[in-house]
């Protein structure tokens, strides 16, 4: 099979005898590539990457350095649904950043919007089996575990966690260093910081494992203990919550990035 474009550079990329790219394909010079892949002509792949036995990477389709896509892989690929209809005839694009670990048979759909790529930031752990839906913004040090689903539109805030059998519904946000437990399904806003689990979903304090392993000090741990206890612990509307954090912990960025999450929620938070 004729090998990929290598991006300027005259050094072949390593590339499996039976693996299928496209001559149109961009690949970095060190770009592994393993048996029976299949990487489109609108391909770019970085270099470090690796390409794992049987994945396939098509679309427009971007993967920053150092990435690694295992096995049965399906990155790129769009839902048939969306070349249906005249005035959809394409899909967007799918921007993978820069040392991402993509495992077994994870389906990653590009955006359904030309203007709405699919998106992930660095350093996320994608695992086997999960999807991701199109127009999903996914930022930094992200991890979505096993045969987790995450529909159409959703966000996951940097160093989120998503436990396995896990729906995700279209549109929802996950906020920063949030922990979502093992088979719940979520239909509003997780805020930043907490931990939720349960089918139906329920709050169970702030993430004190997550803000400990990224360093947030105890001090602020305590400030995001209190403003918990302001959002969660009163009877009263969202709306007057969201004002009496602003009142009381304008000196917090933690908190004040709580309540920029809080002024634009469109779905409501989980309760």
């Amino acid at each position: 099979m004729a090998k990929g474009k290598v991006l300027g550079l005259q050094r072949r990329s390593r590339i499996h005898p039976t693996a299928q790219v496209s001559p149109l394909a961009r690949l970095a010079p060190d770009v592994e590539v393993g048996p029976y892949a299949v990487i489109g002509p609108e391909v770019v792949i970085r270099e470090g990457c690796r390409i794992g036995p049987h994945a396939t990477v098509t679309g427009k389709t971007f993967i920053g350095p150092h990435t690694r896509i295992y096995a049965g892989a399906v990155v790129g690929v769009a839902e048939p649904a969306e070349f249906d209809t005249p005035d959809q005839p394409q899909a967007g694009e799918l921007r993978i950043g820069a040392g991402n670990i993509i495992r077994e048979y994870a389906l990653l759909r590009p955006g359904r919007d030309p203007n709405r790529p699919t998106c992930l930031g660095d350093r996320n752990f994608i695992m086997g089996y999960v999807q991701v839906g199109a127009g999903c913004q996914i930022g930094n040090g992200v991890v979505i575990t096993h045969a987790t689903h995450l529909s159409d539109g959703v966000t996951v805030e940097d160093d989120a966690v998503i436990s396995g059998l896990t729906e995700i519904g279209p549109g929802v946000r996950i906020g920063r260093l949030a922990m979502v437990g093992a088979l719940t399904g979520i239909f509003a806003d997780v805020p930043p910081y907490l931990m939720v689990a349960g089918n139906p979903p329920q709050v169970h304090g702030i993430n004190v494992v997550g803000l400990r392993r990224h360093d947030v000090s105890p001090e602020d741990r305590a400030t995001l203990k209190r403003a918990f206890k302001v959002l969660y612990r009163s009877d009263r509307p969202l709306a007057e919550s969201i004002d009496e954090l602003a009142a009381e912990f304008s000196g917090s960025p933690l908190v004040q990035h709580l309540i920029a999450f809080l002024r634009q929620s469109e779905r409501g938070i989980v309760q």
